[in-house]
């Protein structure tokens, strides 16, 4: 029985290769590139395609966006900023309500977190369901329904543990 699977799996397998050759050099190998095209292929009325081909895209440093932050700035955050954030807080606070959290755009420096529960600046707490870290943070208004989903910084997450490409539960409090 075992011969018989092994049969089978090195038949497939043999398949397999025989239709990856009829497709032989329809992709570029290791060493080849791709060549640069111009060669527009739409279905946008040509005239319309000559006015995007004609429009200038600038340059963009990819470590910088618009508002001139890296992500290194992002990341980095004062001794006091820190003690700070994972200071006691003084008052149990008002919970807001639950919020997943992503990480936000590199505007501004800093331990903060954008979220809808909030139309004013002020100051929070967070706890993150899964482990029970919190830290207290700038709240800061974002646009949306309450269960829209809110942004937490760089140096948030960082100082929470949370990987960056995770999606915490978080509860948000007002102090």
């Amino acid at each position: 029985m075992q011969h018989f699977k092994i049969s089978i799996a090195l038949g497939g397998l043999a398949i397999l290769a025989a239709g990856c050759a009829d497709n032989a050099g329809s992709f570029p190998t290791l060493g080849q590139g791709y060549k640069e095209s111009t060669e527009v292929v739409s279905d946008v009325a040509p005239e319309t395609q000559e006015s995007v081909a004609e429009t200038e895209v600038a340059s963009v440093d990819p470590d910088v966006l618009t508002t001139g932050v890296t992500p290194q700035q992002a990341a980095t955050v004062s001794e006091a900023e820190v003690a700070a954030a994972t200071a006691a807080p003084s008052t149990s606070g008002a919970l807001l309500g639950e919020t997943v959290g992503s990480l936000g755009l590199l505007e501004r420096t800093g331990i903060w977190v954008r979220t809808p529960l909030v139309t004013a600046e002020t100051e929070g707490r967070i706890v993150v369901k899964s482990t029970g870290k919190s830290a207290n943070v700038t709240l800061i208004p974002l646009g949306g329904d309450a269960g829209a989903g809110s942004q937490i910084s760089l140096a948030a997450m960082q100082l929470l543990g949370i990987p960056l490409t995770d999606l915490p539960v978080l509860d948000v409090y007002k102090s």
